[in-house]
């Protein structure tokens, strides 16, 4: 820590900051959830991630067991978006917005594709 601090005296654009142990845990169990649930997954951030849940017979169930979890563990609320690729997930999120779950149905695409474009 000597290191650090004499560092940050001499730059005076450094700024240490303390390491906060909760949060790395919860960080640390949500990849590791995410991890668990899907053969492959993309982290965005420390608290957004993208899950292929290809052959999930019902992403719905566990896109609400996954919310349960986070909860739980964390007390905070989390929104998912289910869909057919990551530009579509990303739109149902923001439907889901806050606290919920939105799915894009295939059928639903193309109906939302004309919208865009009205």
């Amino acid at each position: 820590m000597i290191f650090f601090t004499s560092i940050a005296k001499k730059y005076k654009y450094v700024e240490l900051f303390q390491y906060i142990m909760t949060t790395y845990s919860v960080i640390c169990f949500f990849i590791q959830m995410v991890s668990n649930l899907a053969l492959w997954f993309q982290a965005v951030s420390c608290d957004e991630a993208f899950l292929d849940v290809t052959g999930i017979e019902d992403p719905e169930t566990l896109a609400s067991t996954m919310r349960k979890e986070i909860f739980d563990m964390t007390r905070c609320t989390a929104s998912v978006g289910i869909a057919e690729n990551l530009l579509l997930a990303r739109l149902a999120t923001r439907k889901a917005k806050p606290d919920g779950q939105y799915r894009i149905a295939t059928e639903e695409v193309q109906k939302l594709v004309i919208l865009f474009y009205k």
